[in-house]
């Protein structure tokens, strides 16, 4: 789904004659013509599945985050800048969101890590610091889920507390659980800079803090 397509309601699968146009062009028996239908379709699914973790980022008016409902949809998947890298969420509508943060004194997950796990919060000052602090939606280009079932997907998973005793750098983080509401799939959306980082400096935990994932 893309960001034009954004009012679109998508087909949720694909039906099992989507391949069958295939078949005119094999010469041979039955059986060969189901081994290379099978074959095609397969190559197919593998494509989709990377296309569903294809997103685009839509920047937002300065006063998103003052005034979330004119620009944001509950189920929206959002993120704001870091002092390097982003944190990520699902808003949920007035004003809420949810994402993995400890929300303790205003210290990001990465510098509370113990704590930190899928909860619901205020999106000032608990997912961003400032009302003038940039908003961004992430726009998947093949929607797998309704707003409403993402809802649902981040509500059940603040109330079992993802991520709480797991959270990392490379697992269980903000990340991890905004692609997993969205479509089902965990997700590091930095992680070529989060590669890049674990380049530059080995030290995995002052690597972490840096990216504040």
């Amino acid at each position: 789904m893309d960001e034009p397509s954004r009012e679109l309601t998508l087909t949720k699968g694909m039906p099992e004659d989507m391949a069958y146009p295939y078949v005119d062009r094999i010469k041979g028996s039955l059986d060969e013509a189901k081994k290379y239908v099978k074959e095609k379709r397969g190559y197919l699914e593998r494509d989709l599945s990377k296309m569903f973790t294809r997103t685009r980022i839509c920047d937002l008016p300065k006063d998103c985050a003052e005034y979330p409902d004119r620009y944001l949809k509950p189920g929206d998947a959002i993120r704001c800048e870091f002092t390097v890298g982003h944190h990520e969420g699902i808003y949920i509508g007035n004003k809420e969101v949810i994402h993995v943060s400890s929300h303790l004194d205003g210290k990001d997950a990465s510098k509370c890590k113990e704590d930190a796990c899928a909860r619901v919060g205020k999106l000032v000052p608990n997912f961003v610091h400032s009302p003038n602090d940039r908003i961004q939606i992430l726009i998947y280009r093949i929607r797998v889920r309704t707003y409403d079932q993402i809802i649902n997907e981040a509500k059940k998973y603040a109330e079992n507390k993802y991520g709480l005793g797991e959270y990392g750098l490379l697992s269980k983080n903000c990340q991890h659980f905004a692609s997993l509401c969205a479509i089902g799939k965990e997700r590091l959306s930095d992680q070529e800079f989060i590669r890049y980082m674990l380049t530059v400096d080995k030290d995995y935990e002052r690597a972490a803090a840096l990216v504040g994932v």
